[in-house]
């Protein structure tokens, strides 16, 4: 879990500084780890990582560019522990104009 959260600040200063190569790293490390067969890896994903994606208004506003649709319709109930249901509703209406 603890590198999740390591990689979780890596990827915001990532994104607020413009580098979305890292960022688009990161995020398909995490996609790799959230494939794996382990229910401990999933989970250090989950809560270390992808459940804090869109607290953040600049990082949530670069969103758009680095998830699909489907992967926040399959991860929406995870992001609304940490941002609300208004910026999610946003965040999927910018996703549908991509």
């Amino acid at each position: 879990m603890a590198a999740w959260i390591e990689l979780r600040f890596s990827f915001k200063q990532a994104v607020k500084r413009g580098d979305m190569q890292q960022s688009r790293r990161i995020l398909d490390y995490a996609r790799y780890c959230l494939a794996a067969p382990s229910a401990e890896i999933n989970t250090a994903v989950v809560f270390g990582f992808i459940e804090h994606l869109a607290e953040d208004d600049v990082v949530r506003s670069q969103l758009p560019k680095l998830i699909s649709a489907r992967e926040l319709k399959d991860w929406r109930t995870i992001m609304l522990n940490h941002a609300g249901e208004e910026e999610i509703e946003k965040l999927e209406a910018a996703l549908r104009l991509k």
